[in-house]
């Protein structure tokens, strides 16, 4: 990953979304 830090901006915006996806299923467990 250290290799491909010019793609940063990438990178983040997976990370974020996967984080996205993280709360949306722990929120929606919580709810049942």
């Amino acid at each position: 990953m250290a290799s491909r830090a010019n793609e940063g901006t990438e990178n983040e915006n997976g990370e974020e979304e996967a984080c996205d996806l993280e709360i949306r299923m722990r929120i929606e467990i919580k709810r049942r």
